[in-house]
C-alpha cells in the first residue's frame, strides 16, 4: 500500500530526526479496502500523538512501536510510545495538555470516525510510562466503497 508506505516511511524518518526509536512489524494484505484518507487519519493522528509524547520524555526511553497485522477480515493496529506522567482517559478519549485546549483534541476523533466506518473499535490505555492505542477494524476485505 503506497500510502500507508509512504506515511510510515515519513512518521519513521521524523522519529529518527528526533531520536525516537521507531520500530514496525507489519503483516497486511495487498487485497485490504481502506480509503486513503483513512490509512491517514489512523496511521498520521496516531503517529503524530506519539511522537508529540514521546518528546516529553528523556531521550534514552523514547520509543513507538508500530504492529499491524490482517487476519481474515480483521486488521488488528496496535501502537504503543513511551510517555511522561499520567493522561486522563474518559468517555471522551484523552483530556489535551495543549495550552489552548480549544484548537486540539480532534486526532482521536478522527482516528475514531475512521474506526467506525470499519464497524470497528478503539481502545486506550497507559501503563507504567507507555501509551497503547488499540484498534480493530471489521470487513476490511470486498467492501463496497
Amino acid at each position: 500500500n503506497y500510502i500507508l508506505d509512504a506515511l510510515l516511511s515519513e512518521k519513521a524518518l521524523l522519529a529518527k530526526e528526533k531520536k525516537i526509536r521507531f520500530t514496525m512489524d507489519l503483516n497486511l494484505k495487498k487485497e485490504l479496502e481502506i480509503q486513503p484518507a483513512d490509512w491517514c487519519a489512523i496511521f498520521g493522528n496516531a503517529l503524530d500523538n506519539a511522537i508529540e509524547a514521546c518528546e516529553k520524555v528523556p531521550e534514552e526511553k523514547r520509543f513507538i512501536r508500530v504492529t499491524a497485522v490482517s487476519l481474515g477480515d480483521l486488521l488488528k493496529i496496535i501502537i504503543e510510545n513511551a510517555m511522561q506522567g499520567t493522561v486522563e482517559i474518559s468517555g471522551k478519549g484523552l483530556e489535551t495538555t495543549k495550552k489552548r485546549k480549544e484548537y486540539h483534541g480532534y486526532g482521536l476523533i478522527n482516528i475514531e470516525k475512521a474506526v467506525k466506518r470499519y464497524d470497528g473499535i478503539m481502545e486506550l490505555n497507559t501503563h507504567e510510562g507507555i501509551f497503547m492505542i488499540r484498534i480493530l477494524l471489521c470487513n476490511i476485505l470486498g467492501r463496497a466503497t
